[in-house]
């Protein structure tokens, strides 16, 4: 029979994996998440340092738009929610995002109560609740600094 060292469980314990939902969206549109990355470390050629991040759900499909300043992220979101509307032909149903103040802003909220869209908001601290769209933070940030290292003498 062997001990157990309650500090050694302690010590070894670790955040466990988010459940999933299980929903999956069943047309294009139906599930939006949205993130906003940055400030980056260096700014873009035309002076941008924020990337704001729409993907739809059902297609995978992706929008990103570049930004200045955090506070220009609510009307690229309006434009790039607007655009994503026409293309798809398909209305917004429930938008995603984490409770950054770029996203709870009166702009925001008039804009999704008049088009009829829910917005959902992660609990404080848990990122995982919208994954999807931190991980495609996270896989555009690595896919641009391969690029600028491929492109470095």
């Amino acid at each position: 029979m062997t001990d157990t060292c309650e500090t050694c469980v302690m010590s070894k314990q670790s955040r466990g994996r988010h459940a999933s939902t299980g929903h999956k969206s069943e047309r294009s549109m139906e599930l939006v998440h949205m993130d906003v990355c940055g400030p980056m470390p260096e700014e873009s050629p035309n002076g941008s340092r924020y990337m704001t991040v729409l993907y739809d759900d059902y297609t995978k499909f992706l929008a990103v738009a570049f930004t200045d300043m955090k506070e220009a992220v609510k009307e690229k979101v309006v434009t790039m929610i607007t655009q994503l509307e026409n293309m798809c032909r398909n209305r917004t149903w429930d938008v995603r995002s984490d409770r950054g103040g770029e996203f709870l802003n009166e702009e925001l909220r008039s804009f999704f109560h008049q088009k009829g869209i829910r917005h959902g908001m992660t609990v404080g601290y848990t990122p995982e609740q919208n994954g999807a769209a931190e991980r495609l933070n996270r896989t555009l940030i690595e896919k641009m600094r391969a690029l600028l290292i491929d492109s470095l003498p």
